[in-house]
């Protein structure tokens, strides 16, 4: 600032014009005279900064949970497709069964409508499983800008990684 380079130059025995001593004194005053407003927006800007970097880590933090989220509840999804195939299997399986059992009067036909309600019933919730799973794998996407699918799940654990998690609540 102006004060110190004057004090300096006054040091080293060097003279000044009339019109640089104004100037500092012009200088001078202003910073007697601010009554600490120059101090008070330095700090308020500060402040404001301050807010945003906070504003910011937090919405940082908001999104990798959501993905975190999405990512897990893809996870689940895929293993709940996993069981009701592991089911379907079965319920195929011993609707063949009973077709063999009804034919040879062992069993009756209710017991095949029952099976095959239950097949139904399966269908209708890997459909429900598969939509979900689809609108987690688009959130996904849309969070991580990725191009995320069911066989390249790998990725999103680097897609997870480049968020900062604000852990304790204090600014990082």
């Amino acid at each position: 600032d102006m004060t110190s380079e004057v004090a300096r130059a006054y040091e080293k025995g060097s003279t000044r014009t009339t019109e640089d001593n104004v100037k500092n004194q012009i200088m001078l005053n202003y910073r007697i005279l601010d009554f600490g407003v120059r101090d008070q927006l330095i700090d308020e800007s500060n402040n404001e900064w301050s807010s945003a970097n906070y504003i910011y880590l937090d919405r940082e933090s908001e999104i990798a949970g959501k993905v975190t989220k999405s990512f897990l509840t893809v996870n689940k999804q895929k293993e709940l497709l996993d069981i009701i195939q592991n089911e379907l299997s079965y319920y195929h399986d011993r609707l063949h069964d009973f077709e063999y059992l009804v034919k040879s009067g062992e069993s009756t036909e209710s017991d095949l409508k029952k099976i095959q309600a239950s097949i139904d019933s399966l269908n209708v919730q890997k459909i429900n499983v598969n939509e979900k799973l689809d609108d987690e794998l688009n959130t996904l996407n849309i969070y991580t800008n990725d191009r995320i699918s069911r066989n390249n799940l790998t990725s999103v654990p680097s897609a997870i990684s480049k968020y900062r998690f604000n852990m304790d609540g204090e600014a990082f």
